[in-house]
């Protein structure tokens, strides 16, 4: 899907070669309206609901480090709290200081990927030790669920 989506942005890129990605080529294909319309609804739509989900999940992850249990359920009115003054201090950060969060994301950026060259480090370390029990069986059964927001 990902490669049908990035053939199609390299097509529209040959046929109209002006920079400004999805604006520019619903302008040029059905007029200035509904161009402005879908950059509105994903922009602040469906863009604000990705950072709604994503401010929700830190604050339920930012409690797990105050209580040891798991199935310790926070006040919702507290929870929510915690994830409307993070949505805030980002949208501070960007309004006042983008060059701030620039680097912000290259820090995190390069954490995630040091963090996963270190798990795959340490998981090749690991097996070369002869701990091979978990990988020597397999799956007995296939793995139909998805447990989200639960420690396993």
């Amino acid at each position: 899907m990902a490669a049908v989506g990035g053939l199609v942005y390299c097509e529209l890129g040959t046929m109209i070669p002006v920079s400004g990605a999805d604006v520019t080529y619903l302008k040029k294909i059905y007029g200035p309206l509904p161009g402005f319309l879908s950059v509105w609804l994903i922009h602040f739509l469906l863009g604000g609901m990705r950072r709604a989900i994503g401010v929700l999940g830190f604050s339920k992850y930012f409690w797990s480090l105050f209580y040891e249990s798991p199935e310790t359920e926070v006040n919702w009115w507290v929870s929510k709290l915690v994830a409307l003054t993070v949505l805030y201090i980002i949208v501070a950060l960007v309004t006042f200081k983008p060059t701030l969060i620039l680097k912000c994301i290259v820090f995190f950026t390069t954490a995630k990927f040091a963090a996963m060259i270190i798990i795959i480090i340490a998981g090749f370390v690991y097996l070369g030790k002869g701990h091979t029990e978990n990988i020597s069986v397999g799956l007995k059964e296939p793995i139909l669920m998805l447990r989200v927001g639960r420690r396993m």
